[in-house]
């Protein structure tokens, strides 16, 4: 994200704060990018799942997630608005890894499957393999909210928004060193309080 667009997410921010339900659609559309990139990336290890569920689904209903959120709440500024976006993808996320495990998830109901799949594509390994990593994903998401809130705050716009730890820096108003050392311990803390097992 260039600096630009901090700038114009706190001048939308300001807007908001003023009535101005416009700038809820165009901050929406600030984050445009990054909730479809998070999709892609949730999904992408995923191909039985995206029988089910397409990037774009998921990227509109975490969308839709934010815009109800944003009628209820104008963020403070451009690292609560960015917070928030982040909340509403992980939200979405354990959603989606929740259904998946549930009776209509992967493995349960492949004979609603009309065409003929390959031979391997639903083997008994494959299935066990994709069920067991979105159970550690959804884990994954879940264990994001155990972390205090200064590393949860990096965590989340690096590993969710996509955000650089110079941006990041600017927006929590500390160093890049101080992100870079946050972003590394929030990252051992994850992959600690997931049993040293981390999603594939």
């Amino acid at each position: 994200m260039q600096e630009s667009d901090i700038d114009k997410t706190e001048s939308l921010l300001s807007r908001l704060q003023s009535g101005d339900l416009d700038a809820r659609e165009e901050l929406i559309q600030l984050c445009h990018d990054r909730l479809k990139r998070l999709a892609r990336k949730m999904l992408k290890n995923f191909p039985s799942v995206r029988r089910w569920e397409e990037t774009d689904d998921v990227f509109q209903r975490a969308t839709l997630r934010l815009w109800e959120s944003l009628k209820q709440v104008a963020p403070e500024n451009a690292k609560h608005f960015f917070n928030l976006a982040a909340l509403q993808i992980r939200r979405e996320l354990i959603e989606l890894s929740r259904s998946l495990q549930g009776p209509k998830g992967i493995g349960q109901n492949q004979d609603s499957i009309s065409e003929t799949p390959s031979e391997n594509e639903f083997s008994p390994s494959s299935e066990t393999h994709e069920a067991s990593s979105l159970a550690t994903w959804t884990d994954f998401h879940e264990t994001i909210d155990k972390l205090d809130a200064e590393h949860r705050s990096v965590f989340e716009l690096i590993w969710y928004q996509g955000l650089d730890q110079n941006t990041v820096a600017r927006l929590l108003g500390i160093s890049q060193k101080s992100v870079s050392r946050r972003w590394q311990k929030s990252r051992r803390q994850v992959f600690q309080l997931l049993g040293h097992q981390l999603p594939e």
